[in-house]
């Protein structure tokens, strides 16, 4: 019995992790200065405790040679971008900070992100 209640607990507990930490379909604004690419459209969202990454759709052609973009906030109104750039891994990008005007997006001297 007691083995059925630890078992069942885990499950219970596994189904309310993963629920949070499922895509939710936003809009992308990803602009990349320093090789003049930009992406406007559809994305899959993921908050998670002082992070959140999108996913883009894998568009055949697109000047963005990753689909993945991961920020991490290192402390109020400041992240790290992070990108996955097909097979290579995740990558540092550059430092950001949190747009005052627009809270949804965040900017460095070459990246910008906002998710709507």
């Amino acid at each position: 019995m007691k083995k059925s209640i630890a078992v069942l607990t885990a499950v219970c507990g596994l189904a309310a992790f993963s629920s949070s930490a499922e895509a939710k379909p936003a809009k992308c604004d990803i602009t990349n200065k320093y090789n003049n690419a930009r992406y406007q459209g559809p994305c899959d969202f993921r908050a998670g405790k002082g992070n959140f990454e999108v996913d883009l759709p894998r568009v055949k052609g697109s000047k963005f040679g990753t689909q993945f973009y991961y920020v991490e906030i290192t402390s109020q109104g400041q992240g790290e971008l992070y990108s996955d750039w097909v097979g290579n891994g995740r990558q540092f990008e550059e430092n950001l900070i949190r747009d005052k005007q627009k809270p949804a997006c965040w900017a460095g001297e070459n990246w910008r992100i906002c998710v709507y």
